[in-house]
């Protein structure tokens, strides 16, 4: 059996994450989670957030295994728990914004999205699909990777505007997405440019 090379970086998320975890159901079934954190520090959430930490720690592997195509799923992995691990912190830190807003999920959907781009294979399905990011795998794994990481910063702040100005999650959002789609179409551009 081929032993997977594991990286020092994906050890550490996944054990700051485990931590957190353990933190969260410690102050749960210790019962003294703060008065802020009441709503969201019952047993239905912490199991459904439990469940999908595992389950977002495990996809990576189900998809290399279904998939036809070749990739690094220990680059993904490392990249959702870095996107987790954001997360986590913001809600250690500032509990207060999960579960503000209609919209407080749009952060994270945008974020995760931008963490699966970082190093998705050429596929038809998920990326930065431009004719430039098609002519060549190197155009497409850079720019995808400059997306994804524009993606998930924006979603944090997206995240941050619904809790503290929700007013200005619409133009904010817009210019977000204008950012994190055209710097990468840019790049995608110039890196075609060159390789002619």
């Amino acid at each position: 059996m081929k032993k997977i090379p594991v990286t020092i970086k994906l050890r550490l998320l996944c054990l700051m994450n485990s931590l957190i975890l353990i933190l969260l159901w410690g102050r749960h079934v210790l019962g003294n989670d703060p008065q802020k954190l009441h709503f969201l520090l019952n047993w239905r959430w912490l199991s459904a957030i439990t469940i999908s930490y595992l389950g977002l720690m495990t996809l990576p592997w189900v998809i290399k295994r279904l998939s036809h195509s070749q990739f690094d799923w220990i680059k993904v992995l490392s990249n959702l728990a870095l996107g987790w691990f954001i997360y986590s912190g913001l809600f250690l830190v500032v509990p207060e914004w999960f579960g503000q807003g209609a919209l407080w999920w749009l952060g994270p959907l945008y974020s995760g999205v931008g963490v699966i781009m970082m190093d998705v294979p050429r596929n038809a399905y998920i990326g930065f699909r431009v004719i430039w990011t098609y002519s060549s795998s190197t155009i497409w794994h850079r720019v995808n990777y400059l997306a994804g990481w524009l993606m998930l910063l924006g979603g944090v702040i997206l995240f941050m505007i619904n809790t503290l100005w929700p007013i200005l999650l619409l133009p904010i959002g817009v210019l977000v997405t204008v950012i994190a789609l055209g710097i990468p179409f840019i790049q995608a551009y110039l890196l075609a440019l060159l390789e002619r």
